[in-house]
């Protein structure tokens, strides 16, 4: 240890000129000088041309090697650093419950308008009762699940404890959902186009084998296909949730989406206002105009006598306890209000 520290200070870093030099600048026996240069000079040109190295040829690369470069990204060192038992307090419901409805083809411009793209639907989806057909059709929905059953193209069959559509060309995989290759691909299928389940949920749907559907969970998530952990709230639920991976981040994107238009700007006479009823200035609520950030949220106005000043718009200010009496709180209450803090 000794003597690599030796080789280390003295062959490689040269500690001792690096000594000598400091001690000469503390003595005063050599001057430091700033100097603006048209040319680095040779010891920095060196720095120079080592950090320009790094990204002078950056965009040379094949787009498609850089992006492999970010999906070769082992997952399980990921899952280790980022807690995925706390992606529950980063994602909002409205997100997951749009994203899914878009997944499912149920938001207005997702749905089908022609027994083609029900068709469609069905080969995407899997099996569909008649209440979802209706979903997820502009129009006649059932028409137009009929008109594909009289091409051959849909199929009315039991798939769990339900009767369901399916497409024609997915009789064989329907034929025997207890057999591996079919229980496999439905399930894949089932958690591609929805927001995070449960094993039982699929479970109630399929009446497949509890410990199938973890067998083959734990296999996804293995193969980083899946997610798995405390994704949503479900009411008290604490069951292991499931969801596909890009699904996820979708909701994470949309959830941004839904946060940055909850910040919008706002006018100064807007904000000026909503601090005043913020602070408890003001003598009386009040909801703001509409057209802005704020608008339609009413804030309140200054406490009513013998309740004490608001508290919460002040945390971090700093103040001593002798002007408390004088210019930050008398605005913000009324009647004897100080007396009782």
């Amino acid at each position: 240890m000794i003597e690599t520290i030796r080789e280390a200070l003295n062959d490689i870093l040269d500690f001792r000129a690096f000594k000598e030099v400091t001690s000469r600048i503390a003595s005063g026996a050599v001057e430091i000088v700033t100097a603006q240069t048209e040319v680095p000079s040779p010891f920095t040109a060196s720095l120079l041309f080592d950090f320009m190295a790094v990204y002078m040829y950056e965009w040379d690369q094949p787009k498609a090697d850089t992006l492999s470069r970010f999906v070769s990204i082992n997952r399980e060192l990921l899952a280790e650093v980022v807690d995925l038992e706390s992606v529950r307090s980063m994602i909002r419901p409205e997100a997951v419950a749009l994203v899914e409805s878009q997944l499912q083809h149920r938001e207005p411009g997702y749905r089908a308008r022609s027994p083609e793209e029900l068709m469609e639907l069905l080969v995407r989806l899997g099996d569909l009762d008649d209440d979802e057909i209706r979903e997820r059709c502009e129009g006649d929905g059932s028409e137009m699940v009929r008109a594909l059953e009289r091409d051959g193209r849909a199929v009315r069959k039991r798939v769990g404890s339900d009767h369901r559509w399916i497409a024609g060309e997915e009789r064989n995989l329907y034929a025997d959902i207890s057999a591996e290759r079919s229980t496999g691909t439905i399930v894949r299928r089932f958690l591609q186009h929805r927001g995070p389940v449960t094993a039982s949920q699929i479970v109630r749907r399929y009446n497949i084998p509890a410990d199938v559907v973890a067998r083959l969970a734990a296999g996804m998530v293995a193969d980083g296909v899946l997610v798995s952990g405390q994704l949503v709230d479900l009411g008290g639920e604490e069951e292991r949730q499931y969801c596909f991976r890009p699904t996820l981040e979708r909701i994470h994107r949309q959830t941004l989406t839904i946060l940055r238009k909850e910040i919008t700007p706002s006018t100064i006479d807007a904000y000026a206002r909503f601090l005043m009823h913020w602070q408890g200035v003001s003598a009386a609520p009040v909801t703001l105009a509409s057209g802005s950030a704020l608008s339609g949220k009413p804030f309140p106005g200054r406490p009513p006598p013998g309740k004490p000043p608001p508290d919460k718009p002040l945390p971090g200010k700093p103040l001593p306890g002798k002007p408390l009496p004088g210019k930050p709180l008398p605005g913000r209450e009324r009647g004897d209000a100080w007396n009782t803090l």
